[in-house]
């Protein structure tokens, strides 16, 4: 899983986020660029973009809520 797919996928779900400004680092939730039923959505298709699942178990949800955490949790599955 590449930034750009996170991305692709993230302005699929929001159609204006090219307007918000929101860094690599930027926690989607907290920061209410996506609500949790929004999140859900965006984890659920890149899930089935790269054919894996994340075990939310076995990973700490904080560190999946930013582009950066969502593409470094896809890279070490």
């Amino acid at each position: 899983m590449d930034r750009e797919t996170v991305i692709q996928t993230l302005r699929f779900l929001i159609p204006d986020f090219d307007n918000l400004e929101v860094l690599d680092d930027t926690n989607l939730v907290e920061n209410s660029i996506v609500d949790s039923g929004q999140f859900v959505e965006l984890i659920t298709l890149l899930e089935e973009h790269c054919g894996k699942e994340i075990d939310f178990l076995a990973v700490d949800i904080e560190t999946i809520t930013s582009i950066e955490g969502i593409t470094n949790t896809f890279q070490n599955l």
